[in-house]
C-alpha cells in the first residue's frame, strides 16, 4: 500500500477559478503529475467525474463557521477599551488582569515594573496607541474571580461601548464592597491571574475554519 500526503483544501475549485464557500459540497481528487501526486478541489456544479491520472478521489463538505461561538474583538478595540479604564482610573485588579491578557496578545509591550512608595508600579507601552501607562501592578484577589471574569469579558467579547461605563460602574462598586479584603496577602494571586485570563481566551472559539476531510 502507498501512502500519500495529502495537502489541505484549496478552497478554490480547479474547474472554474471559483472560490468554494463554507458548507458547500466539494469533490477532491488525487492527480499524478510526474513523479509528485497533487490535490484538486472541485465544486459540485463543475465535478464531471474523475479525469484521466486520477489516483483517487472523494466527496466531502466544507465545514461551517460556528456562528454561535464569541469572537474577541480587534486589538485595536481592545487598546482602545484599556486606555479609557487608566484614563478613568478603573479598578487596579481589573487593570492588572486586562493588562496581562494584553501582553500574551503582544498588545501591550512590558517596560518595567518599579517599586515605589505606594508600591509596584507597572510601565507598559502600547504601540497601537502609541503611549505608555503607568498603573499599579498587584495581585489579584481570589474573592474578586467571579466578577472580574464577568468584567473582562465584557471588555473582549462585548459589542457595544456602553459596556466599559457597564464596566467601570459594577467593579468600582465590587472593589469598594471587597475594600476590607488585603489581595497583597493573597498566596494564590498568580493562580487566579492565569485563570482568568485561561477562561478569557478558551471563551474564544477556533474562528479558522478546519477541513473535515
Amino acid at each position: 500500500m502507498i501512502d500519500y500526503e495529502i495537502s489541505r483544501c484549496t478552497r478554490r475549485c480547479f474547474e472554474s477559478g471559483r472560490e468554494l464557500r463554507p458548507g458547500e459540497v466539494v469533490y477532491s481528487l488525487l492527480m499524478s503529475e510526474g513523479h509528485d501526486v497533487v490535490r484538486r478541489d472541485c465544486s459540485e456544479e463543475a465535478w464531471q467525474g474523475p479525469p484521466e491520472g486520477t489516483v483517487g478521489w472523494w466527496k466531502t463538505q466544507l465545514p461551517k463557521p460556528d456562528s454561535s461561538a464569541p469572537r474577541m474583538a480587534p486589538p485595536q478595540v481592545i487598546a482602545q477599551r484599556f486606555d479609557h479604564l487608566v484614563a478613568h482610573e478603573a479598578d487596579p485588579q481589573l487593570l492588572t488582569v486586562m493588562a496581562l491578557l494584553m501582553i500574551r496578545k503582544r498588545i501591550l509591550k512590558e517596560d518595567d515594573v518599579a517599586v515605589e512608595r505606594r508600591g509596584p508600579t507597572w510601565r507598559l507601552h502600547c504601540p497601537l496607541m502609541e503611549q505608555t501607562y503607568e498603573i499599579p501592578r498587584i495581585e489579584v484577589d481570589s474573592q474578586r474571580v467571579a466578577g472580574l471574569q464577568h468584567a473582562l469579558m465584557e471588555l473582549l467579547y462585548g459589542d457595544e461601548e456602553t459596556a466599559i461605563d457597564s464596566v467601570l460602574n459594577e467593579t468600582a462598586s465590587e472593589a469598594e464592597t471587597e475594600r476590607g479584603s488585603d489581595a497583597a496577602n493573597d498566596e494564590n494571586g498568580s493562580e487566579v491571574e492565569d485563570e482568568l485570563l485561561s477562561s478569557a481566551e478558551q471563551a474564544e472559539g477556533d474562528e479558522s475554519l478546519r477541513d473535515s476531510d
